[in-house]
């Protein structure tokens, strides 16, 4: 939580300094004998547009960590993705990570809960984030990817971290096993639970290069 809180901090602080910068030179304007209207209309807007990205930060953010029963509904997962994707990019800027989206046009529908399985994609991304943070930062990659199957769809969240010891990959999934000095250890075996309650599932690979990729197959509506 305090993470989060240090990365939506971050993505409202450059929309707030256009407020404040514009709004004191519309005020520096209106001074004058002879005020620019065209000037201070185009400051209004500047204003109304960065107070309207405020708006949909805050929003986005109550969503995903609304508390409530879980709802199902048919979902695009792409659109499930580009709905957070603000927060992971703000992540992955403090990580100093490049972020790949690869989503593939015209997925079938999904059906589950969108703020459950949001809060599973950043839960995955936080961790490629984190496993590649001792990497050099011209070689830090986080790819997001969807493809469709004949039965499920499936969602790939890859990282270019160093290689994985396979007494982790056999762990990862029980609770409480954490390779994090901080962690907790229960970050995927929540996420693998929603995953599960939504008939689908989760499991990790390990890249020819490095790192992991994360599956997430979810059955077609």
């Amino acid at each position: 939580m305090g993470e989060l809180a240090a990365v939506i901090a971050h993505e409202l602080d450059q929309p707030l300094t256009v407020v404040v910068s514009n709004a004191e030179a519309l005020r520096h304007s209106l001074r004058c004998d002879e005020p620019d209207l065209a000037d201070a209309d185009e400051a209004l807007r500047e204003v109304t547009d960065a107070a309207m990205r405020v708006s949909e930060i805050v929003r986005r953010e109550r969503q995903l960590l609304r508390k409530g029963p879980p709802t199902a509904e048919a979902l695009d997962l792409n659109e499930v993705i580009r709905e957070i994707e603000l927060f992971i990019r703000g992540e992955a800027r403090q990580f100093g990570t490049r972020v790949a989206l690869e989503l593939l046009p015209e997925l079938p529908a999904v059906y589950g809960d969108r703020v459950q399985l949001q809060q599973v994609i950043f839960n995955l991304s936080r961790n490629a984030l984190q496993a590649m943070r001792a990497q050099p930062a011209e070689g830090r990659t986080l790819t997001i990817s969807t493809a469709p199957d004949t039965e499920v769809v499936t969602l790939s969240v890859a990282d270019t971290g160093a290689p994985v010891d396979p007494l982790v990959l056999r762990r990862m999934f029980e609770p409480f096993y954490t390779t994090k000095p901080t962690g907790l250890g229960m970050g995927l075996a929540i996420s693998k639970s929603i995953v599960d309650n939504h008939r689908g599932r989760l499991w990790a690979m390990p890249n020819p290069l490095g790192g992991l990729t994360m599956h997430v197959s979810l059955p077609r509506k």
